[in-house]
């Protein structure tokens, strides 16, 4: 239950990636609406708003209990609850947004410890059988391998049809270490993956190489 009701806040008083986020209410309760357009248009507005190019903003923050809730409603169309958990995985994604001389640190990390607070929440709901939940919870995982730690979780349970390569990899960026390189391999051998590996990846630190992965394999359906 959440402490906080989403009209107590005062959205004016919060930056969003277009100055205040004084829109951000109006298109959460948008999120409710019977309407699959209205919604559609909502979930796209927000990913402007919240994680504009991948950076986040103080509204971001605020807004993960509610994406989180709006995904859970019942009946909504998976494509939907897929966009809303990779938007709020997405939110908390720490030294992976874009953050640097757009963002504060300090919002960087208020972001990540709201999507770390929703993951005992998440692993229960994985755990009730939804894919889209098992698909997020990993990534989640993978961004924050202490806080999954703390949960003592086995991510072989949520993984039980995954292709044996990509689970090897999940494996890596759950527990916070660096692949074998015959693990990037077996992984890397879908020839779209080996490029955004080697256009954007191979350029990082390597500690960062599976969490990267594993957020493109979910956006590619492929965990």
């Amino acid at each position: 239950m959440r402490t906080v009701n989403l009209d107590e806040i005062d959205w004016s008083a919060v930056q969003g990636a277009y100055g205040p986020a004084t829109s951000v209410p109006t298109l959460l309760h948008q999120l409710a609406s019977s309407s699959p357009g209205e919604r559609s248009e909502a979930i796209d507005e927000l990913w402007g708003c919240l994680c504009h190019q991948g950076t986040v903003y103080q509204a971001s923050a605020l807004a993960v209990p509610f994406l989180f809730d709006a995904a859970k409603a019942p009946g909504l169309p998976r494509t939907e609850r897929n966009l809303l958990l990779a938007l709020v995985v997405h939110i908390g994604l720490g030294e992976d947004t874009t953050w640097e001389g757009y963002t504060p640190w300090a919002v960087v990390q208020d972001c990540a410890q709201a999507v770390r607070g929703l993951m005992p929440e998440l692993v229960g709901w994985a755990r009730d059988g939804s894919l889209e939940a098992r698909t997020w919870t990993l990534v989640a995982a993978a961004q924050h391998p202490d806080a999954w730690a703390s949960l003592g979780v086995d991510a072989s349970e949520l993984m039980a049809d995954t292709d044996p390569a990509v689970a090897d990899l999940v494996r890596h960026a759950v527990s916070g270490s660096i692949p074998e390189q015959s693990v990037l391999d077996d992984v890397l051998s879908d020839a779209d993956l080996r490029d955004y590996f080697e256009e954007v990846v191979s350029g990082l630190p390597p500690h960062q190489w599976a969490r990267r992965l594993v957020v493109e394999l979910a956006v590619a359906e492929r965990l």
